[in-house]
Order: structure tokens, then sequence, then C-alpha cells
């Protein structure tokens, strides 16, 4: 709209103003309740119209996906989407009543969160789905099915990526520390590999002429490892970026094995330097 129009719009509505002033305000009640229903009936051919779209492509999209069935299904499942949204669009109103929207985004984020805390309590007991749900909807009747069956299906599959992630690191690391062993230690085989929270690792000696396999050794060759946790007879080593630590009656860590050699030589020092005192003090006995 360039400036001559946007004039030309101006003097319309100043003109209609000056005409409104001369109105009674009953007149003017007349006016707004006919500008009202004109708009609301604008308003629901409008959402008719959307409807109308809506439905034709939803039927659309359940023919597609179920070829095999008849129309008579494809109805029902639009019936049950229905009630869905019928449903979900009475107990929003309710939850947000006397709330603006934020607010009430808030309180349903704080209320599925309770309502993830008892799925993953339902999952972890392998509740089926349906019945899971339908104990979630007892629990928290103000919510509705459709938010229920959404939380529930969401909290279900990350707790699954979860699990895949965690089988996945701990064969990798496995891979990883079995080919640490076989190029480290020679002439000697791991009796017992378990790495994970409750890792083992036993070391026996074995004859110099038993030959070792190594197998996959050029596949998990580029593996790196990002943690390990392995226990031994002086307490739980745990490898990480950082270095090594091992937890024993005291926490000691090294980030290199510069470090544990410079460690290992102050520590002989001592204890050189403790022997030679006792020594002194037998002397000093006769």
């Amino acid at each position: 709209m360039n400036r001559q129009q946007r004039r030309k719009m101006q003097r319309e509505v100043n003109q209609s103003t000056k005409i409104l002033d001369n109105f009674s305000s009953k007149q003017l009640q007349v006016i707004e309740d006919i500008t009202n229903a004109k708009a609301e009936e604008r308003a629901n051919m409008k959402l008719d119209e959307l409807s109308f779209i809506t439905d034709m492509c939803i039927s659309t999209l359940f023919i597609e996906l179920f070829p095999e069935k008849d129309f008579e299904y494809i109805k029902d499942v639009e019936n049950r989407l229905a009630h869905l949204i019928e449903e979900d669009i009475i107990k929003w109103k309710k939850l947000i009543e006397g709330k603006d929207f934020n607010m009430a985004k808030k309180l349903i984020k704080e209320i599925e969160e309770k309502v993830k805390k008892k799925a993953i309590e339902l999952i972890e007991k392998d509740v089926k789905q349906k019945e899971s749900i339908e104990i979630l909807l007892t629990q928290f009747p103000n919510l509705s099915k459709a938010i229920i069956t959404n939380v529930y299906k969401n909290t279900k599959f990350e707790l699954k990526e979860n699990k895949d992630a965690e089988k996945k690191f701990d064969k990798e690391t496995e891979e990883a520390a079995e080919y640490i062993f076989e190029e480290e230690i020679e002439n000697k085989t791991i009796e017992e590999v378990k790495v994970d929270k409750h890792s083992v690792v036993q070391v026996v000696e074995e004859p110099k002429d038993i030959k070792k396999e190594s197998k996959g050794a050029e596949k998990v060759s580029k593996l790196k490892i990002k943690s390990m946790v392995l226990e031994g007879e002086n307490g739980i080593y745990r490898v990480c970026p950082e270095g090594v630590e091992l937890q024993g009656q005291e926490l000691i860590s090294f980030s290199n094995l510069e470090e544990l050699e410079k460690y290992r030589g102050e520590e002989l020092k001592k204890f050189e330097n403790r022997i030679a005192e006792f020594r002194e003090v037998f002397k000093m006995r006769g």
C-alpha cells in the first residue's frame, strides 16, 4: 500500500468515526452485535472449510497407510481420532483456565515430568503398554489420553536409546581392552576380562612358546578408549582421557607414564631413606 492509498483509507476511517459519533449507545450496540455475528459467521465458514479439507487429507493418509482395510475401518479410525482431539481440547481448556499460555505450558511440563517418572517405573517392571497407559490415565485424570500416550511412548523411546548407547559403548570398550592387552602383555594371557562397572582383570603366566590369536586386531585398532573401569588387587582403576586413577585406600592418579615413573622414583627414595634410618637405629641398639 502506497502513501496515497493510506491517506485515502485514513479519510474513510475518519468519516466513519464522525458518523458513529452521531449514533446513540443503543444503535452502537446493535451495530456491534451485528458485526460480531457476521465475524463469527465468517470464522465458522473458514473453520468448516478447514475441517473439510483436513478430514479429506486424513482419510487419504489412512487409506495410503492401510490399503488392505475397507472404508468402514478408515471411518472408525477417524472417529477415534476425533474423540481424542475433542477430549484433549476439553482437558486442555480446564488446565489453562485462569492462566496465560506460558503459565499453562509450564504447568503441563511439570505434570508431564511426573508422568514420565511413573512411566519409567512401569516400563522397568515390564508392564505392557496398554496396561501402563490405563494406569497413568487413572493416576493423572486431568490429562488427556493424547498427552499421556505421547509422554509414555517418548519415555520408552528415550530409555531404549540410552540402553542401546550403553551396550554399544560396553562392546567397543571390551574390544578395545582386548586389543590393548594383546598388544602390551606378551607371553601372557588374560584369564578373565569383563570390561564394565564390575570389571575383573586377572593375568596369568603361560609358556613363551604358546601362540596367541589376535582376532580382529586390525579392525579394532582404530578404536579410542574414552572411559574404562577395571578392578585389580589394589582397587578400582579408572581409565579416562585425563589419565588413569586408582581408588584404593586412597585416590592416586597419573596423567601419563612419565608422571607414574617420577612418582615411583620418589616413593623408592622415601622407602630407601626409611630403611637406612632403621639400619642406623639397629646399629645404635648394638
